[in-house]
């Protein structure tokens, strides 16, 4: 009688190859998204760094003490007073939809409606604040106010008379504002 006996490979090698094999996709799946992460995060940090070209910031006066480093200090000329406001704005340059020249000289810029019903919502609240306008382009160092009014009725329109900027200014405005309505 014939017996054919196969020959037994302990458990032990084949459990660790298979898990050898195992933890291998695994690292190399992690390894694989890791290096896509590392790419991506490399690939906005070289593109995301240049300054917009224009920087527009509509802020509310802040009459609360709270930490220095939510509130920004602005010297206002009539009367002559630091004036705290919130550091972070209500609208900015992002929500811009128009800019119309007067005769005057002065603009009236435009906000889209998400900076319109942030506007009204703020201007809403803020009854009796001040409501400051900031400027400043790429080869500014600070920012300047162009508007420093006390809210008296909510602004349902979108809209802010602004008066200051120079006719270069007013150009990168619309420059800024025709390539934002391309995109």
């Amino acid at each position: 009688m014939n017996i054919v006996t196969r020959a037994k490979t302990p458990r032990r090698k084949v459990f660790l190859t298979k898990f050898n094999l195992a933890s291998w996709r695994l690292g190399a799946r992690w390894g694989c998204s890791i290096l896509v992460a590392l790419m991506l995060t490399t690939a906005a940090a070289l593109a995301g760094g240049s300054k917009p070209p224009i920087d527009l910031q509509v802020l509310i006066q802040n009459n609360e003490i709270i930490e220095p480093t939510k509130i920004i200090q602005l010297p206002l000329d009539n009367p002559p007073e630091m004036v705290n406001f919130d550091r972070i704005a209500i609208v900015s340059y992002k929500y811009l939809w128009d800019l119309q020249v007067l005769a005057d000289g002065a603009v009236v810029v435009q906000f889209d409606n998400i900076g319109t019903n942030a506007l009204e919502a703020a201007t809403r609240t803020g009854m009796g604040k001040i409501l400051a306008v900031l400027f400043r382009t790429d080869v500014d160092e600070s920012s300047r106010i162009l508007l420093a009014a006390v809210i008296d009725k909510p602004l349902t329109s979108g809209k802010l008379r602004l008066e200051g900027l120079t006719p270069q200014e007013v150009k990168k405005i619309q420059q800024f504002i025709a390539k934002r309505r391309e995109t």
